[in-house]
């Protein structure tokens, strides 16, 4: 997925999905000023940035997160310069 603007989007792991019970997330490109983080949404609607969520360019993250569960990725800040690009990949 290409990412040019400040947006919230659902990271859906290409190949297992969401019955992936690991997500390995890979981030390149041209941050701009942008600061991409992870998140989840609690029962209560409230937007909670994971533990060492906060993202950097041309990085490989692992994410426990468990069968099922929606991990987003938050862009903000973004400006004319911002071009990232992410891939994700399911693991069991």
């Amino acid at each position: 997925m290409r990412i040019r603007t400040s947006t919230r989007v659902l990271l859906d792991p290409q190949v297992l999905g969401r019955s992936a019970q690991e997500l390995i997330i890979y981030v390149s490109g041209t941050l701009g000023g942008a600061t991409p983080t992870l998140q989840y949404q609690d029962e209560g609607e409230n937007w909670i940035d994971l533990e060492n969520g906060i993202l950097a360019i041309d990085t490989q993250n692992k994410v426990e997160c468990g069968i099922g569960a929606s991990i987003y990725l938050e862009v903000t800040g973004a400006s004319g310069t911002t071009d990232i690009y992410v891939t994700t990949r399911g693991m069991t």
